[in-house]
């Protein structure tokens, strides 16, 4: 039986529960800690610019290539512990990746389809953001999961 809306929720109030690998992403970590579980990263001093954990596979069976800190949140919004995880998306994945993640979570909690798919699933501190990029003459989505932390960071579109 899948997962609900709750229990997905839940689950994300402490990290992001991976179920590929036999480790998860705690939120709050220290991203000097998480190192060890990326495929790449790549370190700057005493910054992380990002480190990729390659594909992963979250609420039973989205797979998705992780990356933190995920540059939609500009390096991390200043904080040096995991708070959020994403991937850019091609165009062509994401009407799939909606429809999944609609069949898990119900209908966003909000959403706009103005400049691009926008669709946001929240409890709490916790979300799950889908978002219109451009940059360069190319558009793309990018998908962030994470936990609001000392900063309010909202997307009205």
């Amino acid at each position: 039986m899948a997962q609900s809306r709750i229990e997905i929720f839940q689950e994300l109030k402490d990290g992001l529960k991976i179920e590929n690998k036999s480790w998860d992403l705690i939120w709050g970590t220290s991203l000097f800690e998480i190192i060890e579980l990326s495929e790449t990263c790549q370190l700057n001093g005493n910054n992380i610019p990002w480190i990729n954990f390659g594909k992963l596979s979250i609420f039973e069976g989205i797979e998705l290539n992780f990356c933190t800190p995920f540059d939609t949140l500009k390096s991390n919004n200043g904080e040096k512990t995991l708070n959020h995880a994403g991937q850019n998306l091609n165009l062509e994945d994401l009407d799939k990746l909606v429809s999944s993640l609609i069949t898990r979570l119900g209908n966003p909690d909000e959403e706009s389809d103005t400049y691009g798919i926008y669709k946001e699933w929240r409890q709490g501190v916790n979300y799950i953001r889908i978002m219109p990029r451009s940059a360069h003459g190319s558009d793309w989505s990018s998908i962030v999961i994470g936990k609001e932390t000392t900063y309010n960071n909202t997307y009205n579109l």
